[in-house]
């Protein structure tokens, strides 16, 4: 029983990892838009993603700039 247990736990924990990868990637992506002057529109439209999403990372990002750390952007949208 505690094999399964802990089954779940490593399988949520992997998950978890995942998402928070993904979350940097796509940060990521967002500022190498940024940098090459790209707006909120065109970033989303390009990423197929959300506008609003696409606007919350980007005026997260802005707010690190010039530096553009991904982990401090990814904090800020986590608060």
């Amino acid at each position: 029983m505690g094999g399964k247990v802990l089954d779940y736990e490593a399988k949520t924990i992997l998950r978890a990892g995942v998402e928070i990868g993904m979350e940097k990637a796509l940060v990521f992506m967002v500022v190498k838009k940024i940098k090459k002057g790209k707006d909120i529109g065109t970033i989303a439209e390009e990423l197929e993603e959300d506008k609003e999403k696409i606007g919350k990372i980007f005026y997260a990002a802005i707010e690190t700039a010039p530096d553009y750390d991904i982990d401090k952007i990814c904090d800020a949208l986590d608060k």
